[in-house]
């Protein structure tokens, strides 16, 4: 071997000895905790490593200058155990608690000076810078917002809302509240643990008449009522034109109204201008509330109303087709046409009703029939002749009371009777009774027709008028026999 090579070897195994003896203390410092909410306890594990030939006894120590009450930043270091004896070669942890003070003058990195002194060599010595982040409580949960800048007012517009704790405490109970002019949101987290993040998916529907412009979003994170989080995000809102229509319709008998209602959800001023069309034949029976302008495009006619639409405001229209007037006009023709009728015709009423009197071993039943005639007029009706016939299947009495027929004509069909009144007073009335005899057991039923009266009326026109017909049953007691 060559002695280059063997001067080598030797310097490789003697350098380590030679650093050992020189600094026989190897120092390193641990913190889970990125960042420490400002006024909570977070714990340092310090590693010492024996690297010397000698067991070393050390006394570790912090600045205590830069410890409460003379440090606006730390309220207490404490180091445990704060003295410790390392054999050699071997090495040992040491906790280091430390607890900052609520009140934090500004967010930042902030140091301590940890001294490690060996009470067995004055002369070996080290020190080591406790350094930590440091972030008040207001600021424990970071939030972004992933939105679209320009927002529509109405318009669905969906975001995620990302919290996430910074700090080394883990958060429970959280009110997260989002507010703004033109939209408002809440809701709870339970837990947001040290260092996690949570992602919540959200949509936002801005007022519809909120202005354009830009406008501020105000998110804070609550914990009983004390801040830990917040963010201001400005959004731009846009123009948004939105005209919504509803159509009323109420419909009656004959009658139709319809309501027609244009409201401005967005959040600008609008021209708009409703059209209807009417009918030729129909103007005369249509009013609207308000008066419409009644314009004729490519020969057909309209209503126009043109108005301007504020934000949030809305414009109405009513519209009724009321064809009542001309049916209550109709139906009073009508009504007046038939009562004139009425009592053109019936100005003489002529009523026909019969009664059985008695009946006879034989079945044949003796039957009075009456006449009864009465001026419904207010003068006086001159020479009336009252007309009946009989059939053949009844025989006539010669008993006819106080006014006997006039003429009583007779073929095979039956018999033909005729009376005459000189006059009937104005609301006078008058019965013509007469006997026949029939045998309605055999027969089952006797159809009378209808008996007349002839008079002249003013103008020295005919008239004539019919009474009723009669259906006489076979008798079963000795009630009243037509139906």
């Amino acid at each position: 071997m060559k002695k280059s090579s063997v001067i080598l070897i030797f310097l490789l195994v003697l350098l380590p000895i030679i650093v050992a003896l020189e600094n026989p203390l190897e120092i390193s410092i641990q913190n889970t905790d990125n960042l420490i909410v400002a006024g909570t306890e977070s714990i340092f594990n310090l590693n010492i490593k024996n690297n010397g030939i000698r067991d070393q006894t050390l006394t570790i120590t912090p600045d205590k200058l830069g410890v409460f009450p003379l440090s606006e930043i730390f309220d207490y270091i404490l180091i445990e155990p704060s003295q410790v004896t390392i054999k050699s070669h071997q090495e040992k942890t040491i906790e280091i608690r430390v607890k900052t003070l609520p009140n934090l003058p500004k967010e930042g990195r902030y140091e301590n000076t940890i001294t490690i002194k060996s009470i067995t060599d004055e002369t070996l010595q080290s020190e080591l810078q406790l350094s930590m982040g440091i972030i008040p409580p207001e600021k424990s949960v970071n939030i972004q917002m992933d939105i679209e800048s320009q927002i529509i007012p109405g318009k669905p517009t969906p975001y995620q809302l990302i919290l996430k704790n910074r700090g080394n405490v883990e958060l429970t109970d959280l009110d997260v509240k989002i507010k703004s002019d033109f939209y408002s949101e809440e809701f709870k987290v339970d837990i947001l643990g040290k260092d996690s993040t949570l992602i919540k998916d959200l949509i936002l529907t801005a007022n519809p008449t909120s202005q354009e412009g830009e406008s501020n979003l105000n998110i804070e994170v609550l914990q009983e009522n004390l801040q830990k989080g917040s963010l201001l995000k400005q959004l731009t809102l846009t123009l948004n034109p939105d005209i919504q229509e509803e159509r009323i319709v109420n419909k009656q008998f004959l009658a139709t109204t319809i309501k027609i209602i244009k409201r401005n959800q967005g959040n600008s001023e609008v021209f708009k201008k409703i059209k209807y069309p009417v009918g030729s034949g129909n103007k005369l029976f249509t009013s609207t509330i308000p008066q419409a302008k009644l314009v004729e495009e490519y020969g057909r006619e309209y209503y126009i109303w043109e108005f301007t639409l504020q934000p949030d405001n809305q414009f109405e229209v009513q519209i009724k087709n009321d064809y009542r007037v001309i049916f209550v006009i109709i139906l009073f023709i009508l009504f007046s046409t038939g009562l004139y009728a009425y009592f053109r015709n019936r100005s003489v009423l002529i009523n026909k009703r019969v009664f059985r009197i008695k009946s006879d071993k034989e079945g044949v039943s003796q039957l009075k029939i009456l006449l009864h005639l009465k001026n419904r007029t207010l003068k006086e009706i001159h020479h009336l002749k009252v007309k009946d016939f009989l059939p053949s299947s009844v025989k006539l009495h010669d008993d006819f009371g106080t006014l006997k027929p006039s003429k009583i004509e007779q073929n095979e069909k039956g018999v033909r009777l005729t009376w005459e009144v000189l006059t009937l007073e104005p609301g006078e009335e008058r019965i013509i009774p007469y006997k026949v005899d029939t045998k309605l057991h055999s027969l089952g039923k006797l159809l009378l027709p209808n008996a007349v009266v002839q008079f002249r009326e003013k103008n020295n026109k005919e008239t004539e008028n019919s009474s009723n017909k009669l259906t006489i049953y076979a008798p079963k007691d000795e009630q009243h026999l037509a139906e």
